[in-house]
């Protein structure tokens, strides 16, 4: 009998747990709804934006700090200046988006699309970038020390300037990469020669 309670009682919760979920998801949706996709400036901190579709969406300026954008896909997006310090972007798509000062620090970008991104003075101070896609992105001026990037797809990417003291870089795909004197490499490591710089 007192099996039996503890199951209804714990049933109970997770109904109550599952509508409270969905309440949030359908309050934070209807937020970031605009029908053209312009968020410049929005406050959007703590939103729970799971696989929100914000391709080509203008974002500049927009604070997603501590948001959950698991999955969403921002491909082509201007984000310019734009918040996600902390924010759950896992598997997040950012093809081709413009991410040009951007704050990413401490994000989770696992296994995030980042390919041909804009990142030029991106924050990405220890953001977990594992087994992320940033082929052809442009990292010039990023800061990316204690950045998690082991199995990364770094080749072809610009990495002028860029900070990567303490970042972990192993088994990271670095073929192709452009560096110049200004980059900071983590303490010990040897990197590829630099390949010339493609428009």
């Amino acid at each position: 009998m007192k099996n039996i309670t503890i199951l209804a009682l714990a049933s109970v919760l997770l109904l109550s747990w599952v509508a409270s979920a969905q309440a949030f998801n359908e309050r934070d949706y209807a937020r970031a709804k605009v029908g053209d996709k312009n968020l410049s400036h929005a406050k959007l901190e703590g939103a729970n934006l799971l696989i929100i579709n914000l391709q080509d969406a203008k974002l500049k300026g927009a604070n997603l700090k501590g948001a959950n954008l698991h999955k969403a896909n921002l491909q082509a997006s201007k984000a310019k200046g734009a918040i996600f310090q902390g924010a759950n972007l896992w598997a997040a798509n950012f093809e081709s988006a413009d991410l040009e000062g951007v704050d990413l620090s401490r994000s989770m970008l696992f296994a995030a699309d980042l390919r041909r991104a804009r990142l030029l003075g991106a924050k990405l101070q220890g953001a977990n970038l594992r087994a992320a896609l940033l082929s052809g992105a442009n990292l010039a001026g990023a800061n990316l020390s204690s950045a998690n990037l082991s199995v990364a797809n770094l080749s072809s990417s610009i990495l002028a300037g860029a900070n990567l003291t303490g970042a972990n870089l192993t088994d990271a795909n670095l073929k192709g990469v452009y560096y110049d004197s200004a980059t900071v490499w983590p303490a010990g490591f040897t990197p590829p020669p630099s390949s010339p710089l493609t428009e």
